[in-house]
């Protein structure tokens, strides 16, 4: 087997090792929050433009 090269990623992450500098372990509860809040926000958005209309 080769070594993996280590690559930089294309998009980079706006809330990185799951934390908000400065807040400590607050901030990374405050960003957990914010990411799971987000998903279940796309989540609904997403099955509501797919729903069948009846």
């Amino acid at each position: 087997m080769s070594k993996i090269e280590k690559t930089e990623p294309v998009v980079g992450s706006p809330m990185p090792d799951y934390s908000i500098e400065g807040l400590g372990k607050g901030g990374e509860v405050a960003a957990i929050a914010v990411g799971t809040l987000a998903v279940l926000a796309i989540s609904l958005g997403l099955g509501k433009v797919f729903s069948k209309k009846n």
